[in-house]
């Protein structure tokens, strides 16, 4: 049992001691607004779009033909309808702010069964599932890249 503690301690010794002298520090990885540091892990295109296509993209929701709301969804036209834009519901708040899922209108839409204005997204249906709102989460709370 003693070999145990010792070999914890020594191991939290040589990771604090590693960026020692080499310029570097170790945090927590995120920046005063949320954001993570460095590479962003959750990328638009290949995981953030297709749930949209899926969900949300349809005739009769966020598709070009109909706009509910006046927000495309649509590939190649949902990222600039949504990252720093005010909502139209509830207007001055964005429906994604950068490095802050919390302050970002659409996780509200999308976790709500109540929103403060419409209903729950995607109307109609049974709400996305867990995984898929918490890679969107994580998508905005790393900043919202369009691209990695």
């Amino acid at each position: 049992m003693r070999g145990i503690p010792q070999l914890l301690l020594w191991g939290w010794v040589l990771m604090v001691t590693a960026g020692c002298g080499s310029g570097r520090t170790i945090s927590s990885g995120t920046t005063p607004g949320g954001a993570t540091g460095g590479t962003a892990t959750v990328d638009f295109a290949s995981q953030i779009q297709p749930i949209f296509n899926n969900n949300c993209a349809l005739s009769g929701c966020h598709a070009s033909d109909t706009a509910s709301g006046g927000l495309v969804l649509d590939a190649g036209k949902s990222y600039a309808n949504l990252v720093n834009v005010a909502s139209t519901e509830v207007a001055p708040e964005k429906r994604v702010t950068p490095g802050n899922s919390a302050a970002s209108y659409v996780i509200e839409k999308l976790t709500s069964a109540q929103p403060r204005s419409g209903g729950q997204m995607p109307l109609g249906s049974n709400p996305l599932p867990a995984d898929q709102i918490a890679l969107i989460r994580t998508w905005i709370d790393e900043g919202a890249p369009a691209a990695r």
